[in-house]
């Protein structure tokens, strides 16, 4: 039983090769071997099982399992914050976006100045961001918090007003699965901005939830920034719906029990 997450369904062959990555040449090279051999493949969003589907893994062996949340650890906070922060948490890397987020917040700034953009995580693009954010003059509107405890940002998320993941395919087709800052977020009640991008519109309901944009369409990111800033029923409400969505959906104690029983009943059907 073999489970995708994101880069190993998008990226091609070719990049897996010239990647100089051990485990991923390997993969390269006997990705069509685990084709016809493997038992069951699981994709962890609609998205990624087309992208498997496309590349040739058997529609009747490739399902999809949703990953799950902790609900408890990732709770609506007592109080709202008075503080109007948007907030991105994420490995500092291409996929990720933040560079289009900055320039979308150099746009939110000019109109709310009391607006501020937190980015917790850390990674290889950390030094440009800041020199991108140095060049917008945001240097005092923008923290770079490095990378962080879960418990921590679990703090973040509470007091922030928005949560935005700008995520992109890279340009070595490395893209997102279903992103669990996405599911942590909607847990804490918050809404998100974020982008048409692999499994996230599996999670955020467009208009309901949180909104949704073209990849790297700064404009339209900054429009909606904007909506829900100047707008503290509207974030109270998609935060709400957002929350119930993962309740239904995304709870990791439902979504351990069903990985069990896949693994029970594709064990009990090999056996047979």
């Amino acid at each position: 039983i073999t489970t995708f997450w994101g880069f190993d369904a998008t990226m091609s062959r070719r990049k897996l090769l010239s990647s100089r990555k051990p485990a991923w040449i390997r993969y390269a090279l006997f990705a069509e071997r685990l084709r016809r051999q493997g038992t069951l493949f699981i994709a962890v969003s609609e998205f990624l099982r087309s992208r498997l589907i496309r590349s040739g893994f058997p529609p009747d062996r490739t399902i999809v399992h949703y990953n799950g949340v902790d609900l408890a650890g990732f709770a609506p906070a007592e109080h709202d914050s008075d503080d109007l922060t948007i907030l991105s948490v994420g490995r500092l890397v291409e996929k990720k976006g933040i560079e289009y987020l900055i320039e979308a917040f150099a746009l939110v700034a000019t109109e709310v100045p009391e607006a501020r953009l937190e980015i917790a995580g850390e990674g290889p693009l950390r030094r440009s961001l800041e020199q991108l954010t140095s060049q917008r003059g945001l240097s005092d509107r923008i923290t770079f918090h490095g990378s962080l405890p879960h418990e921590v940002v679990a703090r973040l998320m509470q007091n922030a007003s928005i949560i935005c993941q700008p995520s992109v395919t890279a340009s070595d087709g490395d893209s997102e699965g279903l992103p669990t800052v996405v599911l942590e977020a909607a847990a804490t009640a918050k809404p998100l901005v974020s982008t048409r991008h692999s499994g996230i519109p599996e999670i955020i309901v467009d208009g309901t939830t949180g909104f949704l944009v073209a990849e790297r369409e700064v404009g339209a990111l900054a429009d909606r920034l904007l909506s829900l800033l100047r707008n503290a029923e509207l974030r109270k409400k998609m935060g709400v719906a957002g929350r119930r969505r993962v309740e239904e959906k995304f709870d990791m104690s439902k979504q351990a029990e069903r990985l069990e029983e896949i693994y029970s009943e594709t064990i009990a059907s090999f056996r047979r």
